[in-house]
Formats: C-alpha cells, structure tokens, sequence
C-alpha cells in the first residue's frame, strides 16, 4: 500500500509519520518513508493493522491527517461474483470466462474443464486458451469443442473455492456475458457488462439503447469500459438515466442484443403545486395542500414554513392526511402567530432521505388576535426597599398577534394561599420587560406568587406559569458580635467575629457579604480601608498593612439593600520586621 499525505504551508513544511501515536520508522523491505509518501510492502495484519497519522509541521504549527489500516485476510468466496451459469461463445471468434471472486490476499487461479485441469501457465501470452492475470479465461479462434463447463479455482493461505458455469459454442454472433439488472443509489457509478463473442474475420461493433433509443455517448454521463470487462458505467446517475438499456452487439453477417433495466434509488422527486387553503385560515392555523411525485416511494412529508419577521425556514409538524378522490396531500399547521404573514414549502422523505424542497406557495396572512404565548424567563430583580419588582423576556416581535402590546401582570402573597385570596392585578401597554409594584415598607422580603400576561387590541393571551420571587431587601439590622484581631505577620492581621443569623428578621433579606473597615491609631485624619468578603464568613486576613503599627478595625454585614450597624471597634498591633 502507497499512502501520499498533501499539504500546503509557508514556509515549506516537513513530514512525519506515525503509526498508534508513535513515531514511525522505515524497516528495509518492509516500511519505506520518503518525506510525504509512505509505502508498506508484505502487508501483514498482526504488524500493520493500526491508525496512521501524517504531521506536517513548519514554524507557524503543526497539522494532522489521519487514517486507519486494516490488513484483511479470509478465504476466496464467489457469494458476489459466482461464474455466468451460461454463456456462449462464436466460432472462430474470442470469449473470455470472467473470474472474480473476493479474497485477500489475491488468490491465484486453476481452471477445469469437465474437470479436469487445463494445466495452464501463468504468464503464458500465445496460447489459444490462456490465463489472464486478473484470473479471467481467455479462448481466442473458438472452436465447438470448447464448449463444456469450466470451473475456476482460487487458492490462497486461508482456503479453496470454486465456481462453475457452462460455455455454449455456435457458429454466429453471441452477446457470451450479458447486461444483468442493477439498482444504484442517485449520484453514484453503476456498470452494465456486455461481452460478445463472435467470428474473428468479422468486424464487431456494441452499440447501446437506451429505452428503445440509440445511447447518446456524448452525455457526460456515459463511457464505454474496452478492456478485459466490457460494458457500460453510468456515472453519477440521476433519475433520468432509469430504464431499460440495450447492448447490440453487431457483424456485417449477423447480430445479438440482450438488455437489463437500471433502476435508480433515492429520496423522492419534488412536490409540486403547493398552496395555502385561504378558507381553512385561523388566527393560529391554515392547510396547506400539495401534489406528490410518485416516482419514488414517499414515507413522510416535511413541510416548513418561513414569515415576514422571519429570514430563515422552520420545520412545522404536519399531519400528513391523504383526502379520498384527489391526488393530491393535505396537512393541518398549527401553532401559528396571529397577525403574521407566512409560505409555505414541502419535502418528501424516504428512507435515502430528503428529496428537493417544492417551490414555496403564494404568502398568506393569518387575521390579527391576542398573543398565543406567555412572557418567560420571570424573575425577581431586587429594587428599593417596599418594591416588588419583577423583569421577564418581552414577546418576540412576531408574537404580538396584533397592534398594542401590552402586559398585565399578577401578584399575590404567597402566605395568601391559605386563605384564598385572589391575585391583584395592573397592566400597562408597551413591549416592556419589567413592572414595580409598591407593597409597603413592612413587606420587605417576602414570596410573592406573580404571573405575566400579553394583551393587544384584540384580547389577552394566556398566563405565564406561576414563579414565585422575593420583594426587595431593606438595611440589615444584624450586627457582628465578638470581633477579635489577631496578628498574623508583620503586615496581616486576622479579623474574626460571630455571623448575623442569615434571617429575616436579623437581615430584612439574606447574607450577601461582610465588609471590614480598619485604620491607623493615633493619626488626626485616619483614612479608612474597607474591604468586603462575599458570602456567610466568621473571618477575614487583613494584607498589605504595615509592621509594628496599631490598627482599629468594626465589621459590618450588608445585603443587596446596603450595609448594616457597625459592630463594636477592636484594636490590635501588627508584629515588627526581623
């Protein structure tokens, strides 16, 4: 096996080779490695089964390409390719018995006639019946006594096997292989086989039909193979290549012609006429009708739909509903905006997948009403003390329904469910994404139930689900009990001190952090430091002070509405240099 690794880089790049991410090295007769190009004689799984990767490297970086080598090895096996059971030869002429069963390594090959070995010689380039070196049987001047079975034999380390078919000699032109039927998948090779065997003194030409007219060979998509297998590759076939082909095989003196259908698979063809039902429109639903192509078998549809506030399409889950008495389908869409105008286009499925998208239908509107879906992503957002204020993601443009958007929002104590009461409401038009409302100094930090609902001049659309959020926060009233300082070197001291109860009542809210204040003693205009610490702490190391210097430090435990008391002052001297 020759593998060639291709890069581009400036400057010039350099190659390595490894092999399972070690370096690989070049064994005489064995591994070859000329910068790019990596050569591997003797193939043998046990030492060359594994990931080969190639870097090319230079002074900007390295990169990578990869491939595994898998060594195969099992007996000949003619389950694709047994012999032609029956195939015939002219006399005079010359026909070749194609042998080509699957093995690794490559067999070698003993043909029987009647069973008996023909004794034929590898190599052998001037006898009347020879060994070709793919394996094939060559007869050239055929005579009647050729006819007879032949059986090919393949042999390598792993094993034996045979396959056997009948060779029939007449006096005319005979198509000795003919074309079998083929099914390819869309934009893939097939090939169609026609070998004849005719009398030598007489020119032969093979010409194709295709669907009972002569084979344009100019289509790209054509090309006749000449050498030891003749026929016919159509190369990435499309749905138009389809049908019935015909291989002629033709003398001055007589002809034969034998043919074979290719049959092309696929996903299936375009849908066609597609188109809204204006009837069938709803504020949040519309039908969409469409012609299938039934070259190809249909598992599913895939209908997307694109709207006026939109750039991209959007797969929508249809019904697929055939209607009785039309060739024709049908799909209800739901889930669609009020207010909105959309197209609408459709894909067949099977399983090669997704044929072409249809050409997309004429735009229709849906009529304006109230927005289909709630505001989301509800929050609570802190705010002054005596304020419940709640922010959410606003609709989307094309969720509006209608002109006014607006919001209604819900709220309640939530202790409130015990006794039954009913949400309070207020609203206010605008595509907004927050509300306050005033619930009173006295009702600092407390669950409060709230909703979001979208209105527009056409109604109101459906509730958010309920989230439950806190009001704001006031001022802490917890102080920091016991602060102790002690020193920790020359210039750190460690600060300590018994936490605020994380409560309602000691903090109006939760913990968010405490700040320690500390200055020099002794100085007529102190500046005070102030350092804080977030979360739920009974100390903190004071750094960057300076040696043998008294300092006083309070502490102070703070939420999101500010700082509480002070706690009482403590004083104490860091440790001297040396």
């Amino acid at each position: 096996i020759t593998w060639r690794c291709e890069a581009k880089a400036q400057p010039k790049q350099e190659y390595t080779w490894f092999k399972n991410g070690a370096k690989l090295l070049p064994i005489p007769g064995e591994i070859e490695i000329s910068q790019n190009v990596l050569v591997i004689r003797n193939l043998n799984a046990l030492r060359h089964d594994g990931m080969y990767q190639c870097r090319a490297s230079n002074v900007h970086g390295d990169a990578f390409s990869s491939g595994q080598l898998r060594v195969l090895s099992f007996t000949p096996t003619f389950h694709k390719h047994p012999l032609e059971a029956n195939s015939m030869g002219a006399v005079g002429g010359n026909t070749t018995i194609i042998c080509e069963p699957e093995a690794a390594p490559f067999p070698t090959f003993t043909w029987l006639k009647n069973g008996l070995d023909l004794g034929l010689v590898d190599g052998d380039t001037s006898s009347r019946i020879r060994k070709m070196r793919n394996g094939n049987l060559l007869i050239t001047q055929v005579m009647i006594s050729d006819s007879g079975r032949y059986t090919c034999r393949a042999e390598n380390l792993n094993g034996i096997a045979e396959s056997s078919g009948n060779l029939k000699v007449v006096g005319i032109t005979v198509i000795a292989v003919a074309p079998s039927n083929v099914r390819v998948l869309i934009n893939n090779t097939a090939f169609m086989t026609c070998q004849a065997s005719h009398n030598v003194e007489k020119d032969l030409v093979i010409t194709w039909r295709f669907n009972n007219i002569p084979l344009n060979l100019d289509d790209g998509h054509y090309r006749e193979n000449t050498g030891s297998v003749q026929g016919l590759y159509i190369l990435q076939a499309l749905y138009r290549h389809e049908g019935t082909y015909t291989c002629v095989a033709k003398t001055s003196f007589d002809s034969d012609e034998m043919s074979a259908v290719l049959t092309v698979q696929g996903p299936p063809a375009e849908c066609a006429g597609v188109y809204i039902d204006s009837k069938s429109i709803t504020i949040s639903s519309m039908v969409v009708w469409w012609t299938p192509s039934f070259i190809r078998p249909v598992v599913y549809y895939r209908i997307e739909a694109k709207s006026n506030f939109a750039t991209n399409w959007t797969v929508v889950v249809p019904t697929d509903t055939v209607v009785d008495g039309y060739d024709k389908r049908r799909a209800l869409i739901t889930g669609l905006n009020p207010g909105t105008d959309y197209l609408m286009r459709v894909r067949a499925g099977n399983i090669y997948g997704l044929g072409t998208t249809s050409i997309s239908s004429a735009s229709y509107a849906t009529p304006p009403g109230p927005p289909q879906v709630a505001p989301t992503n509800i929050t609570g957002a802190g705010g002054k003390v005596g304020d419940l204020h709640v922010v959410w993601k606003p609709l989307d443009t094309s969720e509006h329904g209608g002109d006014g958007i607006g919001y209604n929002f819900y709220w309640k104590l939530k202790s409130d469910e015990i006794y039954g009461r009913r949400y309070l409401k207020e609203g206010k038009t605008g595509n907004h994404n927050f509300h306050v409302v005033t619930v009173g100094s006295n009702n600092y930090y407390l669950q409060y139930d709230v909703m979001v609902q979208a209105f527009n001049n056409y109604g109101v659309g459906p509730n958010s689900s309920v989230v439950t959020v806190y009001s704001a926060e006031d001022l802490p009233i917890g102080t920091p009990l016991g602060i102790l300082s002690s020193r920790y070197n020359a210039t750190a001291l460690n600060v300590s001190w018994t936490p605020v109860p994380d409560n309602r009542e000691n903090m109006k809210g939760r913990v968010l952090g405490y700040q320690i204040n500390y200055w020099k003693v002794n100085e007529s205009d102190p500046r005070v430091v102030s350092a804080s610490h977030v979360g739920q702490f009974d100390s903190y190391l004071i750094i960057g002070l300076e040696p043998s210097t008294m300092y006083e430090m309070d502490a102070q435990v703070y939420n999101t509405a500010g700082l509480g008391p002070k706690s009482e002052k403590y004083r104490q001297r860091t440790w001297s240099n040396g």
